[in-house]
């Protein structure tokens, strides 16, 4: 892997199973930055406070993540994240030593979805929501990724729709994370969606 990976997507996506399966393959670090979201949201419970510090710790973070001393030590990072500020995130990247992968779900089905979630492990919260609640839980996360993919395909982001078969994409983006990271920014694999 020639570069850093910065991963982003919405809720349930799978940014965290791509990353193990990248940091497995390459052989890198991985850095998944929703526990330190966790954390604001706790330390900030003002939407204003939270927004405006998580956003610039988070820049700050994966510029430190991703600076050219780390960049040139040899051990690449895989980052993960979804804050309500990718664009900013995107902007703010240095895509000179880190590439951006998007991914999104845009066609799920949320039946099918709701499913698969109720046969999950006991850790995973959406288990215990109400039929109804998880249904619009679910909603609202094909919502999140409708949104993040405009801004992809705003800001030209290499993405994959893991709508259909998960597995697969994942297989596609392991082959194409070489290529994505030699060229990085302004290389474009494909479009996926």
């Amino acid at each position: 892997m020639y570069k850093n990976l910065l991963i982003l997507g919405p809720s349930r996506c799978g940014k965290s199973t791509l990353a193990k399966l990248i940091c497995e393959q390459y052989d890198c670090n991985s850095v998944n930055l929703n526990n330190i979201q966790e954390i604001f949201e706790k330390t900030f419970p003002n939407t204003e406070d939270y927004n405006k510090y998580l956003k610039q710790f988070m820049i700050n973070y994966i510029e430190q993540l991703t600076d050219y001393k780390t960049f040139y030590s040899g051990r690449k990072t895989v980052i993960e994240c979804n804050v309500p500020f990718i664009e900013d995130i995107i902007n703010n990247v240095n895509q000179d030593n880190t590439a951006i992968i998007g991914i999104t779900y845009d066609n799920i089905d949320i039946d099918y979805f709701a499913q698969k979630i109720k046969y999950s492990d006991n850790s995973d919260y959406l288990q215990f929501l109400s039929p109804d609640g998880l249904k619009s839980r679910l909603q609202e996360f094909v919502e999140e990724s409708k949104e993040m993919n405009n801004i992809f395909n705003k800001l030209d982001i290499n993405t994959y729709d893991v709508s259909n078969n998960r597995d697969e994409v994942f297989k596609e983006v392991l082959d194409d994370v070489e290529e994505l990271t030699k060229y990085g920014g302004a290389y474009k694999i494909k479009k996926r969606n």
